[in-house]
């Protein structure tokens, strides 16, 4: 076949496909099949049926390198037209398409998994696809199901925690600790705190621990006196002992920063104890700017 009739051929293939995607703009996308990717590698590759204009094929989720594609029979029975990074058209030479099969491979860009896909082009098929979108899937199923399930406890956790505020938020006093049923026959156990260190320009004092049945609490008062606002966003409760951290519920302030110059009591709650009365802790109090105050050796 003379290079000027393949040149033609293209020709006259582009201009049907302007017809194609005039076609197409102008009704649903009801003609584009999509086709997943398989997960297994060792997978039969998925089919596209190549009708006698070509097939605008589409990456969905994906890019591909242009320079990289493998098409069997390239030239001598399908051509490639049109490629770029999303999106590709098969066109199968006039006169010379016939019946059978080709290999069509691309390679993605990204690096994620998988690197490449390959297609069975089918010519001469009974039915053909105009436009396929082509859905690369990283993950398996069974991976976005376990990940769903975690994203789900996670969230359960969440509402449980928001409620227990929630019901915390609701009645205040003695009164609304019974209510909560947080307190109990053994009531609450007070302590003073043994050792306060002031840095960072902080100083605490007046430093308790309580103890019930349903939760514990750390209350310290704290003086700024160092240049900027102090807000304490994180507080770690450690076991001096073991070293074991506790999941702190809460920290509460009547005030939303502690302002140079002033003072505010901090309290730092956390859930049922599951340690021995009398375990000693230590609280490091932080703010986002990494300003600090421990306080050592309670007794909870």
């Amino acid at each position: 076949m003379s290079p000027g009739s393949v040149t033609w051929s293209l020709i006259l293939a582009w201009c049907l496909f302007v017809a194609v995607e005039a076609r197409a703009q102008s009704r649903p996308a009801d003609n584009e099949r999509e086709v997943v990717l398989p997960e297994a590698p060792q997978a039969a590759a998925p089919e596209i049926r190549l009708p006698a204009w070509g097939t605008v094929i589409r990456f969905l989720d994906a890019s591909i390198n242009p320079g990289t594609i493998e098409l069997e029979g390239k030239g001598t029975r399908v051509d490639l037209f049109d490629k770029g990074e999303r999106s590709l058209i098969v066109v199968p030479v006039a006169g010379q398409g016939g019946s059978g099969q080709l290999r069509l491979v691309v390679e993605f860009t990204g690096g994620d998994s998988p690197t490449h896909a390959a297609f069975t082009l089918v010519l001469g098929a009974p039915e053909a696809d105009e436009r396929v979108a082509v859905v690369r899937r990283a993950q398996s199923a069974s991976v976005l199901e376990t990940r769903l399930r975690e994203v789900r406890t996670q969230l359960a956790a969440r509402e449980a925690e928001l409620q227990a505020c929630l019901t915390r938020s609701e009645a205040t006093g003695p009164a609304g600790l019974a209510l909560q049923d947080t307190l109990d026959e053994l009531g609450v156990v007070g302590k003073p705190a043994v050792q306060v260190l002031s840095q960072d320009g902080l100083k605490g004092r007046a430093a308790i621990s309580l103890r019930a049945a349903a939760w514990t609490l750390v209350a310290v008062t704290v003086r700024n006196d160092g240049g900027e606002p102090w807000t304490p966003t994180q507080a770690r409760l450690v076991d001096a002992g073991r070293g074991r951290s506790v999941r702190v519920l809460g920290i509460r302030m009547k005030v939303p920063r502690i302002v140079p110059g002033a003072e505010a009591r901090v309290a730092v709650e956390t859930g049922a104890p599951d340690w021995l009365p009398g375990t000693r802790f230590h609280l490091e109090l932080q703010d986002a700017a990494g300003r600090r105050l421990l306080i050592r050796d309670m007794e909870l």
